[in-house]
């Protein structure tokens, strides 16, 4: 299982991936990009099914990584079309195409198809999304199942390498440290922030192991095991960077937009039963995200 074609190269979860595994020169890694297409990223409509195909063609994988998707949960509940061409729709072509080859298919969910109501959730749990951002990940999930050789990997909110502050709902708390308007910031909700630089070095586990270990098939689940509010988080940013958070006040109530659970927290016992796993302390890890912002 040498040559790697991973969906939604040009993101955070996608770039902290390609560097993994072309880091171990056993890979050939090829990237599938959108927008974004600098450097070798093959430029690829997903929810186009005949570019899907001609895709394949090129790279000729021996394992596909799902990690395109619309994962913005206020803009998948106004637009439903665009959330399931990509979330849904473009998840089957690829899943039916991996069945049709032998394709072992790996497929990005979210911990957000968990309505959040009795954490922490084992990967055998029955899913409940709040919002249709979580429903449409869990299409997925079922799209992904039409491979028999396919893995679910559901992770939480994550962080790591940004080109800008606005590319991680974690990161993006930092921009509200450099502007002094008064702001609410979000104290109700539990997070889980996970490392790009983790779930990638889990699916490289994922990767070696799968030759040998049969049960590498179905949904499985990985997070960062600390817990911090929007807001924590904002304090610890304040403190990373020496800068006062006066201006931002906790927010305890439900936040607006999109409905979000309250504690989605996932079980990562599977993966850690196969001896697969990377848990990176958030301070530390998130300290080197922010350095080149640092104001």
């Amino acid at each position: 299982m040498n040559r790697i074609l991973i969906t939604g190269a040009s993101g955070i979860l996608g770039r902290a991936l390609k560097n993994e595994l072309e880091s171990n020169t056993s890979y050939t890694v090829f990237g599938q990009a959108f927008n974004r297409t600098q450097g070798s990223l093959i430029k690829a409509d997903l929810t186009q099914p005949e570019e899907v195909a001609k895709l394949i063609d090129i790279t000729t994988p021996d394992c596909i990584v799902h990690c395109a998707a619309e994962r913005r949960p206020d803009v998948s509940e106004g637009d439903h079309d665009a959330t399931d061409a990509l979330n849904a729709h473009a998840t089957q072509s690829l899943a039916e195409i991996c069945q049709n080859k032998g394709i072992y298919f790996i497929y990005l969910s979210t911990d957000y198809v968990f309505d959040g109501s009795k954490p922490p959730y084992e990967a055998e749990d029955t899913p409940n999304p709040l919002n249709y951002y979580g429903a449409s990940k869990l299409a997925g999930e079922k799209a992904a199942a039409l491979c028999e050789n396919s893995l679910t990997l559901r992770v939480p909110i994550l962080y790591g390498e940004v080109e800008s502050l606005e590319e991680s709902a974690v990161t993006v708390i930092a921009k509200q440290l450099l502007s002094k308007d008064p702001k609410s910031v979000d104290h109700w909700a539990l997070r889980y922030p996970t490392s790009t630089a983790d779930v990638a070095s889990v699916i490289r586990q994922i990767l070696e192991k799968r030759p040998t270990t049969e049960a590498l098939c179905g949904i499985f689940q990985w997070s960062g095991n600390e817990s911090f509010t929007k807001y924590e988080m904002a304090e610890l940013f304040g403190k990373l960077w020496g800068v006062s958070i006066d201006h931002l006040s906790p927010a305890p109530e439900t936040p607006a937009g999109a409905p979000r659970p309250q504690n989605c927290q996932l079980s990562t016992r599977k993966l850690s039963d196969l001896g697969i796993g990377a848990n990176t302390p958030f301070e530390s890890a998130i300290a080197s995200s922010l350095a080149p912002f640092k104001p």
